[in-house]
């Protein structure tokens, strides 16, 4: 390689490694959230069994509820950041194969190890293969919200019956137009 090409191919790997550094970080932080958002969803949940739903439990069930929607939107956003970084990564890794590219019969071995590696891995595991470790995070975050709810209305139900239940409803609004606003996304269509 030229000088100049080899500045530009090291350049371009120490940016790869940072682009993949930060999807290692942000993937690490999606745990983060989760892990916190499912203990502190055990632990309103202990507090309420605990008490029988006593009035006192109401602000924690309602922070609870809260707290897992913050947790529900950050793990939608550090998702968006790790598709980011992994994009970039894979721009830089063609853009290096293209200033120095792998001597033929190597480039090809790997292009068909890795289809025929991706072919077993469908042919083994079926509809789960396809199906996005994503949308599993989205559930466990969207159930613990829909927990929440449910426990607030538990400790509603048994103190003030349904005239709370109806104050309760009109307080959550505020947090399912959010997260409708913050998660659904209309389907791109071709062409535009």
């Amino acid at each position: 390689m030229a000088s100049g090409t080899e500045d530009w191919f090291n350049a371009a790997l120490v940016l790869y490694t940072e682009q993949r550094t930060q999807l290692r970080h942000h993937e690490l932080q999606r745990t983060a959230v989760t892990t916190f958002a499912m203990a502190l969803t055990a632990g309103v949940a202990t507090v309420g069994v605990n008490t029988s739903w006593a009035p006192h439990v109401l602000p924690i069930t309602v922070l609870q509820m809260y707290l897992s929607g913050f947790a529900l939107l950050m793990c939608e956003k550090l998702y968006e950041r790790s598709r980011l970084h992994r994009r970039r990564s894979v721009a830089l890794i063609e853009q290096m194969s293209k200033a120095a590219p792998p001597p033929r019969d190597v480039g090809e071995n790997f292009s068909v190890l890795w289809s025929s590696l991706d072919l077993a891995q469908q042919h083994a595991y079926g509809v789960l293969s396809k199906q996005g470790l994503h949308s599993f995070w989205l559930f466990i975050h969207l159930v613990s919200v829909v927990f929440g709810f449910v426990m607030s209305a538990m400790v509603v139900h048994t103190t003030w019956g349904r005239r709370g239940l109806a104050l309760l409803l009109a307080g959550a609004a505020p947090l399912v137009a959010v997260l409708v606003f913050y998660l659904w996304r209309p389907t791109p269509t071709k062409g535009r």
